[in-house]
């Protein structure tokens, strides 16, 4: 933990879909960020990645080695594995704890925010819920996975689920690796 400062700005490997129009967002640390309609719900199609408040305030690196009782109330950031290599945080974002997602300063882009769970649900009934939601939230091929998935992207939303494709629950986003959603 500490005051160690990673480079999220590498190369994404992420497989987009080439078919869909994508806008973009930038945060406070620069990362631009791709975004997509789905419905009437506008989306980062990519995981977060920022390590700073919108304030400016530093977020706490070390959320993979913290002890959750000595730091439940300061936010803290991590990456899968503990990784510093810029182009796997740039693809797979970053991890954080409840108290950065929640703190009044902001994480999510300004004008954004991090979406709730009735936000979830409404995205996932828009993309006809359960397995049906799933592959289209899923990159195709096995560049990310395990295993080939029948995964299509047809919804230009493309979020890696926290356990690297073993078990593709996209309901884990929502206190896991998180885009925002635009501010309404």
């Amino acid at each position: 933990m500490g005051c160690i400062i990673i480079n999220t700005r590498g190369k994404s490997t992420a497989i987009f879909n080439e078919s869909l129009t994508y806008g973009t967002v930038k945060d406070i640390d620069g990362n631009i960020y791709k975004t997509i309609k789905i419905g009437n719900q506008i989306w980062m199609a990519e995981n977060l990645r920022v390590t700073h408040y919108n304030n400016g305030d530093l977020l706490t690196r070390g959320l993979i080695r913290m002890n959750p009782t000595s730091l439940i109330d300061e936010g803290a950031y991590g990456s899968y594995n503990d990784t510093n290599d810029k182009d796997s945080i740039a693809t797979f974002g970053l991890l954080y704890n409840w108290a950065a997602i929640s703190d009044s300063r902001g994480i999510a882009p300004k004008g954004w925010h991090i979406p709730s769970q009735d936000e979830w649900k409404t995205l996932l009934s828009t993309l006809g819920g359960g397995i049906n939601a799933e592959l289209k939230l899923i990159e195709s091929g096995s560049t990310h996975w395990y295993y080939l998935n029948l995964g299509n992207n047809s919804s230009g939303l493309l979020h890696y689920p926290l356990v690297n494709g073993i078990q593709a629950n996209f309901m884990g986003l929502v206190t896991g690796q998180l885009g925002g959603q635009q501010q309404k």
